[in-house]
């Protein structure tokens, strides 16, 4: 198979991964589904030991650890990426949408290589 086929082929499994995610999350209570981003969009995700959160790192992002709004713009006002831009509270739906339209975008454009 070649390497464009396959490049296909990942971000197709990817796209249907988020899609399951989002129908999973359809339900879930809005207060309560909040994640930060990066200044980039990125989704985070963090280490937590009891009330505290450390160690930020990059994820998919219906696997980041979700915090209610308030918490999540409480944790966003502290992380700092290397360009020193703040984090984002964002809506874990809103998040699996964005995803899914950067994905779409890619394989469009994949499609469109000769």
């Amino acid at each position: 198979m070649e390497a464009k086929q396959v490049l296909i082929a990942q971000l197709e499994g990817m796209r249907e991964e988020l899609l399951d995610a989002r129908e999973r999350l359809r339900h879930i209570i809005v207060g309560q589904g909040y994640i930060i981003t990066s200044a980039d969009g990125l989704a985070l995700t963090y280490k937590h030991d009891g009330n505290k959160v450390h160690s930020p790192r990059v994820t998919r992002a219906h696997l980041a650890v979700r915090f209610t709004r308030e918490g999540a713009e409480k944790i966003a006002a502290l992380t700092k990426d290397n360009d020193g831009k703040y984090g984002r509270p964002v809506h874990i739906r809103d998040a699996i949408d964005s995803e899914i339209r950067q994905i779409d975008e890619s394989l469009n454009f994949l499609r469109s290589c000769v």
